[in-house]
């Protein structure tokens, strides 16, 4: 899996530019979410930061055929940018007026909406520069950077963060990143760019709309609709639990850092899942994979709501196993994304399934602050999702051409 990073300059380039640019975004999304959590205790205001990071989803698809047609490496570049700004004008607030929630939610939408583009645009980046049997352990290894880059920087947020200063000290070093994640791009050239459309053409709009279209008939077409309905429906779930669980980690830690706990151990089964993957992707095909995984995931979960009212550090064991078999799902599904498709619609798939999902998580993080206000027990939540989740397993292994799906490897370009 290393030995990739080492041989492929272009890859080398490519996984630091993504180390930055995901530590900058999963930084943000995990604070942002803690940080709104922390200062009102609201569970309306928590579901309503959910549903700020999810609107940017449901329009995602719109960014598709643009990210196609244009140059990633400066989408990319771009949206960093943005993100940058964002992060820095935060941190120059901190000093000057305190931050209301509205504030807040609108730099999380401004902040997100700019990962809506460079995520899917470095989806469709990745396998022009890999091979299409490398694809799994590039998306791993790109993980793993991150991940362990991430709990480096995190054991040293968690140790100021309960200061006075500690949320300046966290903007200043997420804007730092962010920055590294520009200067990045600077190394890395998408040689193969699409040829972008004059803003002059009258053609335009007939062109997007057309190269639009492809993308949804590609999908209402291949297996990848069946996925991405499974995805939608454990999206739900999995967003009404995310708003609740900074209440729920506070109440059974007893502070409000057992949240970046529980966060941390995400972050360990997620780098247990990416170093799975790869010999996953060997042995089983990919119906098993995912049907097997949502079943795992959703027993880890009921386990993990039983235990960690007995104990909190019992269930972050739990846990770990839990993140682990989420990211071994997620990165077959982003592999299947980019190995499926004909390369030109690598960006629209991409986008259009990120904003079939981003529907259900805005449902699931409004629906979640609401049950998180007017439920007596937060704990039902969670064994809900943990249900929904092994239903979701079971059903489909029901499906006959999702039991039509080979291994990671076998799977080849379906024709233009």
């Amino acid at each position: 899996m290393f030995k990739m990073a080492t041989e492929n300059r272009r890859f080398r380039s490519f996984l630091v530019m993504q180390t930055f640019a995901n530590l900058g975004h999963g930084m943000f999304s995990i604070i942002m979410m803690w940080l709104v959590h922390s200062h009102y205790q609201n569970p309306f205001y928590t579901g309503l930061a959910g549903v700020m990071f999810a609107l940017p989803n449901v329009a995602n698809f719109i960014a598709g055929p643009l990210i196609d047609r244009h140059n990633k490496v400066t989408l990319i570049r771009v949206a960093c940018f943005v993100q940058f700004c964002i992060v820095g004008f935060l941190l120059v607030a901190t000093f000057v007026f305190n931050l209301v929630v509205w504030v807040l939610l609108a730099a999380i939408l401004v902040f997100h909406s700019a990962a809506k583009v460079s995520i899917p645009a470095a989806t469709a980046l990745l396998p022009k520069i890999v091979d299409g049997d490398e694809l799994v352990n590039a998306n791993a290894l790109r993980q793993i950077v991150a991940i362990v880059a991430g709990l480096v920087i995190g054991v040293f947020l968690f140790a100021v963060m309960d200061s006075e200063a500690g949320f300046r000290i966290f903007y200043a070093v997420l804007a730092a990143i962010l920055f590294l994640a520009v200067v990045a791009t600077l190394f890395i050239r998408d040689t193969a760019a699409g040829e972008a459309t004059s803003a002059l053409d009258a053609n335009v709009l007939k062109k997007y709309l057309a190269e639009l279209g492809a993308g949804f008939v590609f999908i209402r077409r291949e297996i990848m609709l069946y996925l991405l309905v499974a995805f939608m429906v454990a999206g739900v779930f999995t967003n009404i639990a995310g708003v609740n669980t900074p209440m729920l980690a506070e109440i059974h830690s007893g502070t409000g850092s057992g949240y970046l706990l529980l966060v941390a151990m995400s972050m360990v089964g997620g780098m247990l899942g990416a170093g799975l993957a790869k010999r996953l992707a060997d042995k089983f095909e990919l119906w098993k994979i995912f049907a097997g995984g949502w079943i795992a995931m959703g027993a880890f979960r009921i386990v993990f709501i039983n235990v960690i009212a007995d104990s909190f550090t019992r269930a972050l064991i739990v846990a770990v196993f839990y993140y682990a078999m989420g990211n071994i799902i997620a990165i077959f599904f982003i592999t299947l994304r980019q190995k499926q498709p004909p390369k030109p619609l690598i960006g629209r798939i991409d986008t259009i399934a990120t904003s079939m999902m981003g529907i259900s998580a805005v449902a699931g993080a409004f629906a979640g602050g609401l049950l998180g206000t007017w439920l007596a027990d937060i704990h039902l939540v969670f064994a809900m999702q943990g249900v929904a989740y092994i239903v979701i397993g079971v059903c489909l292994c029901l499906f006959r051409r999702v039991r039509a799906l080979p291994g990671i490897n076998d799977v080849v370009e379906v024709e233009d």
